[in-house]
């Protein structure tokens, strides 16, 4: 209960979890210095924590109202702002910018905040399929699912924020990571891929 309270107490500007030091990807760090940052996976992950609560609630016979609601709010918020076109966007960086955002030059397409989306129920089977479908055609590598597509180039998303130093397609700038793929399997299972 207390990490619900402490969550809901710390949303940021679009209603979407700060991201305080990071999510699971360190190179996103940078983008939340300022204590604004956001995250999308965080958000996902949130509503998944939720809907597990209200199950447990449920089973001890206990209210769960508060969590329930909590899951719907949080799953509106990431449908209705984060989803465009064919994808759940990143992350918001200090100064507000939509990594992930379409309008992107890199880093449109990230594997974590589309297979997140599937497996905490905020994206319908429709959707999954559709954000998944962009994982496999933009993220597909002979190696594995590479965690987001296309890789960042230097001062993206600006040169305060930059996220990442290293070679396009190497580690967290478009690298093949096991927890990353296992996550987008993970989400294939739950869609019968």
């Amino acid at each position: 209960e207390a990490s619900i309270n402490f969550t809901v107490s710390t949303m940021g500007k679009h209603k979407v979890p700060l991201m305080l030091n990071s999510d699971w990807n360190d190179c996103l760090n940078t983008v939340c210095r300022k204590g604004k940052g956001e995250s999308i996976m965080a958000a996902e992950q949130f509503v998944l924590a939720c809907l597990d609560l209200v199950k447990i609630e449920k089973e001890l016979g206990r209210d769960y109202s508060f969590y329930e609601d909590a899951a719907k709010k949080q799953a509106k918020v990431l449908n209705e702002d984060m989803f465009e076109e064919d994808h759940y966007i990143r992350a918001f960086t200090d100064s507000g910018i939509r990594v992930g955002g379409s309008k992107e030059k890199c880093g449109r397409i990230w594997i974590n905040s589309n297979s997140w989306a599937v497996f905490s129920s905020v994206a319908d089977n429709k959707r999954g399929n559709i954000v998944m479908d962009s994982v496999m055609k933009y993220c597909n590598t002979p190696f594995g699912l590479a965690i987001q597509y296309p890789p960042l180039e230097r001062n993206y998303p600006s040169k305060e924020e930059e996220i990442s130093f290293a070679t396009p397609g190497i580690g967290e700038n478009g690298g093949v990571f096991c927890h990353a793929n296992t996550w987008a399997i993970i989400a294939y299972c739950m869609l019968n891929r």
